[in-house]
């Protein structure tokens, strides 16, 4: 519209006629319903309007003055009759209501008599061509036993039976103010539309409702609406709870996945803490070496000099083995201490005089008699140096048991053993020496 909202809060009557509006158009005119003090009409006959927009419900139930609402030939349904219901409810205002041709059908009839029983303003309603049946006039009868300010409703041209059309003059009898309630084009006997234009012609009905007990079938049509409406209520709080099971499913399984993330993260900590620990360890080695040794050239030199040495104790032990020209002194020591006697062991000429202090005999002389030839001969120089060590032993040996012969027998000393140049130890000697090849 582009009439300005300030402009349309002066006016008394607005009439907006077969303009082919929709509820997205009626949110100026929401503002002024709200906002105005003296609008007093609205007609938006033949329309589109369905009042799905919760703007204009909600400026209707707080109008200051709108006196009459005028929706004929629109497409309200039944679910803009339960917004529109909802207004009803509380406004203080509205006096002609007009629904014609709007196709609220039973569920539309019963949403508007749930409002009108508590509301105490409106005078006129029409509901004319509506669709509505013998459950929405039973439900309108109902509404009649509690109203007290409707005193105009037509039904006309609607679905209502006898049976609808019996209920709504049960409703009347208890109804002091409804002057005209009209059933025109609704399939109902003529006896029935009698009965109701008596009904409303009574005097009876006139009485105060405080003095006269409520119908039986009153009383069960409120009894089974208070069912439906409680049936109804429990099948929203079974929804409502259905929907929450849903939504705490889903947190469940949010939480669930959060869970698993983050055990998989804490895992992953573990295993990097296990990784910092070792690292830490080995670099607390590593400190502790740099510690001792910060140059790694000088580090180097240490473990190069402790395996030089390492490979100087080696060599000097295999010289000590595999050397032909030096005496064995440990050897002879050592089998002099197991023997009690020091014996003759070779030289560097292949025989070495040794005398035992016991024995007194020179072993040098006593071979030299026995055996008349020197051992001189057995190491020079013309002799071969592969049968060096070999035949000194052998010359050792012959020379030893040609003195022997002519020796008296030696003193037992020691142990009590025989005097013995082989002891264990020297042929140990001998044997690696003639195994041992020589450079």
């Amino acid at each position: 519209m582009d009439i300005s909202v300030d402009q349309l809060s002066k006016k008394k009557k607005i009439v907006l006629v077969g303009k082919d509006l929709d509820d997205g158009d009626l949110g100026t005119l929401a503002e002024v319903i709200e906002k105005s003090e003296v609008l007093e009409e609205i007609n938006l006959m033949c329309n589109k309007v369905t009042l799905a927009e919760g703007k204009f419900v909600d400026a209707l139930a707080k109008s200051k003055s709108l006196k009459n609402l005028s929706l004929y030939n629109n497409r309200v349904g039944p679910e803009g009759a339960e917004r529109l219901a909802m207004a009803l409810r509380d406004n203080r205002t509205l006096e002609q209501l007009f629904l014609e041709g709007n196709e609220l059908g039973d569920k539309g009839a019963q949403y508007l008599a749930g409002a009108l029983t508590t509301n105490k303003k409106l005078q006129c309603i029409i509901l004319r061509g509506n669709e509505i049946g013998d459950a929405g006039a039973e439900a309108l009868a109902n509404m009649l036993v509690f109203n007290r300010s409707l005193t105009v409703m037509l039904l006309g041209e609607n679905k209502i039976t006898n049976a609808g059309a019996t209920k709504l003059a049960g409703g009347l009898e208890y109804n002091a103010v409804m002057n005209q309630l009209l059933l025109d084009a609704n399939p109902i006997s003529p006896i029935l539309d009698l009965k109701i234009k008596t009904v409303l012609a009574s005097s009876t009905r006139k009485q105060p409702q405080e003095s006269r007990a409520l119908p039986k079938q009153i009383v069960e049509a409120m009894i089974a609406a208070k069912d439906e409406e409680l049936v109804a209520k429990d099948a929203e709080k079974q929804k409502a709870l259905a929907a929450k099971d849903v939504e705490i499913e889903g947190k469940d399984r949010k939480i669930l996945r959060r869970e698993t993330v983050l055990k998989a993260k804490v895992a992953e900590l573990i295993r990097k803490d296990e990784e910092i620990a070792q690292l830490k360890k080995n670099l607390s080695k590593y400190e502790k070496l740099r510690q001792q040794v910060r140059d790694p050239i000088k580090l180097l030199q240490v473990y190069m000099k402790a395996k030089d040495a390492e490979i100087a104790s080696l060599k000097s032990t295999i010289d000590d083995i595999m050397r032909p020209d030096q005496p064995p002194s440990e050897v002879a020591a050592s089998s002099s201490e197991e023997t009690g006697t020091m014996e003759a062991a070779p030289a560097q000429s292949g025989v070495a005089a040794s005398s035992s202090e016991e024995t007194g005999a020179s072993l040098e002389t006593g071979r030299s008699e026995e055996t008349g030839g020197s051992l001189e001969t057995g190491r020079s120089e013309s002799s071969d140096v592969s049968d060096g060590p070999a035949s000194a032993a052998s010359e050792y040996t012959d020379a030893t048991d040609h003195t022997n012969e002519n020796r008296p027998p030696a003193a037992k000393v020691g142990n009590g053993k025989k005097d013995d140049l082989r002891s264990p130890l020297a042929s140990k000697y001998l044997k690696k020496k003639k195994a041992a090849p020589l450079e």
